[in-house]
């Protein structure tokens, strides 16, 4: 039975779909309402943090968008910010590799879109650069879920969530491209030997002995008999 998709459409599905998880985090609180996690009345993104407290009005207090959490006071309740796993505000400047992985992924993508649908997947020198590209992809996920872990334990939203699911999709991707860099050589291989041989017709099937005639073709002389005999 034949498949419906190609090696390189699957590579170019996985890390598509790579590619748009790691947006998520990307413009998380402050930029969006989407949220790494929710604790107490505390919304936390890449970007910064919100205090968002339940009164007659929904009031909403956010951080400057940057790496990295600080220890700030509300203006208005004096509330300060508490980190669910009660890790150091140092840590959340790991954040920062959720930004590293998104340009990594987007990359990877293009790469693999240009396997998919150019001449380039028949170079298997190109196949190998997005197999080194896809390694540090590999790391970059999982360290962003560990980050993500390490900050907020058991309270992580969705988006961080996503991070563990990239982890596992980047480890069969990377061996998807180890593979077709493999396949490609091969064809490559075997097509340069093909275009050296001759073709068959070329060859006689059978080759013939020419035997070789007398220089002289005079016939032989009869020879003459020198013996005698006496008649009595």
């Amino acid at each position: 039975m034949r498949s419906i998709l190609t090696t390189e459409q699957v590579l170019l599905i996985l890390s598509l779909g790579v590619a748009v998880s790691h947006v998520f985090p990307a413009i998380s609180t402050p930029v969006t309402h989407i949220t790494l996690a929710r604790f107490m009345d505390f919304t936390y993104g890449v970007w910064g943090w919100c205090y968002t407290r339940r009164l007659p009005t929904k009031l909403v207090l956010c951080t400057k968008r940057s790496i990295g959490y600080k220890y700030l006071s509300t203006h208005m309740y004096g509330d300060i910010l508490f980190i669910p796993s009660q890790s150091k505000y140092s840590i959340s400047r790991l954040l920062v590799v959720h930004i590293i992985a998104l340009f990594n992924s987007a990359v990877l993508a293009i790469m693999t879109a240009m396997i998919a649908g150019t001449t380039y997947g028949d170079s298997s020198q190109f196949v190998l650069a997005a197999a080194l590209v896809s390694l540090p992809l590999f790391v970059f996920s999982l360290f962003c879920f560990l980050v993500d872990i390490l900050l907020f334990a058991t309270h992580l939203d969705w988006p961080g969530w996503l991070m563990l699911m990239d982890t596992v999709v980047m480890a069969f991707v990377c061996s998807l491209l180890w593979s077709l860099r493999r396949t490609v050589s091969i064809r490559n291989y075997e097509t340069l030997h093909a275009s050296q041989r001759y073709p068959m017709n070329q060859y006689p099937l059978h080759r013939t002995v020419q035997q070789s005639e007398p220089t002289n073709t005079a016939p032989l002389e009869e020879p003459v008999s020198s013996y005698k005999t006496d008649n009595h």
